[in-house]
């Protein structure tokens, strides 16, 4: 190997001769093993095989432990397959414990993860609190009118489901939903 380098979301090793031995770090090796199994799940996740990508990203995350990407795709797995609610909390605990600091949009679909699989597992209070804490920290117009709608759907007071609404249309009143769901 005489270079590695990162483009385009791949990792590119060259080969060839040099003149030194090249060294690789372990930290590179483990990248780009993570790498293949990443996108061996997304292409199987592609061709509707969500069980073997379930075990792609699980090797993923063996090879790398903490790996936000494949915490958060296990997660989104677990939460569409009905039982799974608590394998997706976990998931999701261990994302939000794990180093460094998420991007914005990261850190918006962990918080709804989150508040999706509280509500799967009967925890409806702490779903509305996670829902709560995305809409206090999200400036998106449209996700905001979701998160607020969502709040609605999960039986909060009546003032407090006008006031959410209202907030809703006056952040995105383009959107048919939360005009619609103020006179249901």
């Amino acid at each position: 190997v005489t270079r590695v380098a990162h483009e385009r979301g791949a990792i590119v090793m060259e080969l060839g001769t040099q003149q030194e031995p090249f060294s690789a770090g372990r930290r590179a090796l483990r990248v780009a093993g993570v790498a293949d199994f990443l996108s061996a799940a997304d292409g199987l996740l592609t061709s509707g095989d969500a069980p073997a990508a379930r075990e792609h990203y699980l090797a993923a995350l063996e090879s790398a432990p903490g790996y936000r990407d494949a915490l958060q795709e296990l997660a989104d797995l677990d939460l569409a397959v009905e039982g799974r609610g608590e394998s997706a909390l976990s998931f999701l605990q261990e994302l939000e414990a794990g180093p460094g600091r998420a991007t914005r949009e990261a850190e918006a679909r962990a918080l709804i993860g989150s508040a999706e699989a509280l509500k799967a597992t009967g925890r409806e209070a702490l779903a509305v609190e996670a829902w709560e804490r995305l809409l206090a920290v999200e400036t998106d117009p449209v996700l905001s009118a979701f998160v607020a709608t969502e709040l609605v759907q999960l039986g909060v007071s009546q003032d407090k489901e006008r006031e959410l609404l209202n907030a809703a249309v006056s952040s995105a009143p383009f959107l048919r939903g939360p005009r619609k769901a103020r006179f249901e």
